[in-house]
């Protein structure tokens, strides 16, 4: 079955794709590799999160934060003109 997925690319360099195989789960992929899966935080939005991080969709980007060193950097999708960036939406005040 086919799940939503988009490319990011961070203010510090790294990438990866977040994939979205069903309304309650994100799973990250570097290099072709799950390498973590996190959980929908109830009611909040396109948030998902563990106990080290934090990320939250809103537009075209996504704010992750490493909850140990409270360090948060900016991922967005790169330009593609073969297809449209996934969008989603406003963020909710949090």
């Amino acid at each position: 079955m086919w799940s939503p997925s988009a490319y990011f690319v961070c203010t510090d360099q790294s990438y990866f794709i977040a994939g979205f195989p069903d309304n309650e789960t994100l799973n990250v992929f570097v290099d072709g590799i799950l390498t973590e899966s996190f959980p929908r935080a109830s009611n909040t939005g396109y948030r998902y999160e563990d106990v080290n991080s934090v990320y939250v969709f809103a537009g075209e980007g996504v704010s992750v934060t490493e909850k140990s060193t409270a360090t948060t950097i900016t991922c967005m999708q790169p330009q593609n003109a073969h297809s449209a960036p996934m969008n989603f939406g406003d963020a909710l005040s949090l």
